[in-house]
């Protein structure tokens, strides 16, 4: 079974973290949003959610991708 690998980026605190996996964009997207919503004193613009690799849980092996920006634009045309 393979996941994909996310993290926030902080761009106030310039840096990530945590890192977590999620089944594809959707979900993670909405855990994004969830956390972002228990956190009482940010400014959610300041947070950005990324895409940075896969894990295959069988192989236990991290397949390292270009970092790449998800929007919480929520598309029905998204794989799911």
């Amino acid at each position: 079974m393979k996941q994909k690998i996310y993290t926030i980026f902080d761009t106030i605190a310039d840096t990530a973290g945590p890192i977590w996996t999620a089944q594809n964009d959707k979900v993670a997207k909405r855990n994004f949003q969830y956390h972002l919503s228990e956190i009482k004193m940010a400014q959610p613009d300041d947070f950005k959610l990324y895409c940075v690799g896969e894990f295959s849980f069988n192989e236990m092996h991290i397949e390292k991708e270009t970092p790449r920006r998800v929007t919480l634009e929520f598309n029905d045309a998204e794989p799911i």
